[in-house]
């Protein structure tokens, strides 16, 4: 069976809600890090970025292979644990703790993260 979009539901208000708007950027991920495979890198590289904010599901799969490539990429990260899963919460603890201990990775709430302007001249689409 497919998915229907036309015909609401459930979850229908969230998937309008997360649809990409005309400015912004998004980058297709074949693979567990969003940096495999993928532009990401020359993205980074062209809107000047420095730090990720990284959020989603299976946390111990996607995300933690994220962090760890983007900090190889000397890039700062920061995962809110209130806005990543996985397929259990204790699975979700553990990834959360191994950020933590081991990567030395932020895992702060949300609301606790202090969003940076960016630079003067670059458009919030980088355009």
């Amino acid at each position: 069976m497919g998915l229907s979009l036309g015909q609401g539901g459930a979850g229908a208000e969230i998937t309008s809600a997360l649809q990409p708007d005309a400015d912004d950027y998004f980058v297709l991920k074949p693979k567990h890090s969003a940096f495999f495979g993928t532009p990401l890198e020359l993205l980074l590289q062209h809107l000047d970025a420095r730090r990720l904010i990284l959020t989603g599901v299976a946390s111990d799969q996607c995300v933690l292979a994220t962090a760890m490539e983007a900090e190889m990429r000397d890039l700062a990260v920061v995962v809110p644990r209130d806005c990543v899963a996985s397929q259990s919460v204790a699975r979700n603890e553990t990834v959360l703790r191994q950020l933590e201990k081991f990567q030395k990775l932020p895992t702060t709430t949300a609301s606790r993260i202090r969003l940076v302007p960016l630079r003067p001249g670059v458009a919030r689409g980088g355009r």
